[in-house]
Order: structure tokens, then sequence, then C-alpha cells
């Protein structure tokens, strides 16, 4: 879709859309497909890869084809290989962490670790996430970005029918339907 008018500028790394489950061919391996991602961002794919492997805890299913992973390994990897490479701009749509337990709690740790040197951009419709990560508050309503002065402001402007509380949290993303997994 093209813009009536106006520009967008970009001058920092941005990232594809955290757990995202489309950016991976299920027909390659974990390690292939962050090769790939690090290839398409301009990175050293050995770091990353040695990094996702020691976080992920996932050891040698890297090597396995994505679509033969369960769906605890897939959910680790799609969270951790966008947060993995050094984006200075993080995309979120609703999903800031993902996985089940003591994972979610490193991937919370992980987050709040890139929070302190990157930018994050997070879409959401639940004001528990917006407290929980955001400083800033952008609504887009009727065609405009608007500017709130806080989650209570917004919430009042969009009325809570147009609103939905969750953590911003995902315990299985990989329950996407395989069609959403590029082949």
């Amino acid at each position: 879709m093209r813009a009536d008018s106006g520009r967008v500028r970009r001058s920092s790394m941005v990232s594809f859309p955290v757990a995202s489950g489309g950016i991976f061919n299920g027909a390659l391996t974990g390690r292939e497909n962050l090769a790939f991602l690090c290839r398409v961002f301009g990175f050293d794919p050995i770091p990353i890869i040695r990094f996702v492997v020691d976080f992920t805890e996932i050891g040698k299913n890297i090597d396995k084809p994505f679509n033969s992973l369960n769906r605890d390994e897939r959910t680790k990897l799609q969270f951790t290989s966008c947060y993995a490479i050094p984006f200075e701009t993080y995309i979120v749509d609703e999903s800031v962490i993902g996985g089940r337990g003591s994972f979610r709690a490193r991937c919370e740790e992980l987050v709040l670790e890139r929070m302190q040197s990157a930018g994050f951009l997070i879409l959401s419709s639940s004001p528990a996430v917006i407290r929980k990560y955001c400083s800033d508050v952008f609504v887009i309503n009727r065609f405009k970005i608007l500017e709130m002065a806080s989650v209570d402001e917004a919430a009042s402007l969009l009325g809570a029918d147009r609103l939905r509380d969750g953590s911003g949290e995902l315990d299985q993303v990989g329950e996407l339907e395989e069609s959403q997994t590029l082949e």
C-alpha cells in the first residue's frame, strides 16, 4: 500500500518481526535459516548461531529441518533468532517473549538487556504489555498517529472494546499453521 503523503525515514538497522514464523524456510535447518538471515542483514553468522544454540539449548537439533522441530524448539528458535542479531530497532507484534519455564525467564532478561541498547517498536492492543515495556505511547486512530500522555489516555480514546489484555508472552509460536512457514 502506497502512502498518500509523507515519508518514512529509517536510519537504523530494523529487525524482522520478533517470532515471525514466516521468515523461516521449513525445509532448511535452523542453522541454515540463521546463516541466511545473517547474510541478508550483513552479520557474521558464526557468533549469532553460537549464541542461539547456547541460549535455546537446542543442541544438535539446530541441524534438523525447521519443520521437523517440535513446537517448543521452533518457539525458542523464532524468538532467539531475532534477539540474537544486534538490530538497532526491534519490531514486536504483541508477543515480546515466548517459550516456557526457564527459557521464558531467560527470554525476558534478554529483552530487557536489548532494551538498554536498542529501540523497540511494539504494536499492541494490550494495556498490560504497553505498561510493562513502553515509555512512549502512540495510537493509530482514523488513519492518524497520535501521541498519548499515558496508557489510560490511549485506552480512553480507543474504548475498552478495541483493547484486549494479554501479557505479551506467547507459549506456542509453533502452533501457527504450517502454511505460515515458508516452504
